[in-house]
């Protein structure tokens, strides 16, 4: 950009397995849209990934960025138990088909389990996240390197 800012042409999305960490699912997309629109694509990616091991995506953790009417009526019809942070918006308008599964979605992420599992995304999303663009080039400052 003229004032020297980096605008990103490409965003690079994964799924983690909560249970092992391992990555299960990794797309690259354009800049053109926001989070929720690229949920669809990492689910896909995911189907596709499990159905060659015979295994099914029974939950999806995803942080507020991804929380959308037409998230949580996608995940509604995929029979996938969502725990998605809800933004504070302050009082909106919903959608008739999106309410259940809102209300749905925040019962169980205010819940013991839903903030359980909030807490260990942060923890194994975003450690997978800090591996994928382990980079000097990308950091503040040098990165401190393992032994």
């Amino acid at each position: 950009m003229k004032d020297g800012q980096t605008h990103l042409a490409h965003k690079c999305k994964h799924a983690v397995d909560m249970d092992m960490g391992a990555l299960v699912g990794v797309t690259v997309q354009t800049m053109d849209g926001g989070d929720t629109d690229s949920l669809e694509v990492i689910l896909d990616a995911l189907t596709e990934q499990l159905e060659a091991l015979d295994l099914m995506s029974q939950e999806v953790i995803a942080d507020k960025g991804y929380h959308s009417n037409k998230v949580m009526v996608s995940l509604e019809a995929h029979g996938v138990r969502n725990y998605i942070s809800e933004p504070k918006r302050g009082r909106r308008s919903r959608k008739k088909e999106a309410h259940k599964p809102t209300i749905v979605n925040r019962r169980r992420s205010r819940g013991n389990r839903g903030k359980t599992l909030l807490h260990q995304r942060g923890e194994k999303v975003e450690r997978a996240l800090t591996h994928l663009f382990r980079d000097e080039r990308f950091t503040q400052g040098p990165c401190p390197r393992q032994p």
